[in-house]
């Protein structure tokens, strides 16, 4: 079972969707934070841009911006 969640996860971050509640992360909040792009989606999870790989990960307890706030 958790291996069917992580597949769907992984589509969803791949398509661009938060894993959460599906929206579009390129609609959410956008922080720029160094060099890293933040996107706060409109459920308030929270997501990391790489730009050069072109992908969104999402981001765990020991991000940054999680730290800060």
């Amino acid at each position: 079972m958790k291996q069917l969640i992580k597949n769907i996860q992984d589509w969803l971050l791949e398509d661009g969707r938060c894993t959460g509640c599906g929206n579009a992360l390129a609609e959410g909040v956008k922080e720029r934070y160094g060099n890293e792009m933040y996107i706060i989606c409109n459920c308030l999870r929270l997501y990391v841009y790489d730009r050069q790989l072109k992908v969104f990960t999402k981001c765990d307890s020991e991000c940054s911006l999680r730290q800060e706030g």
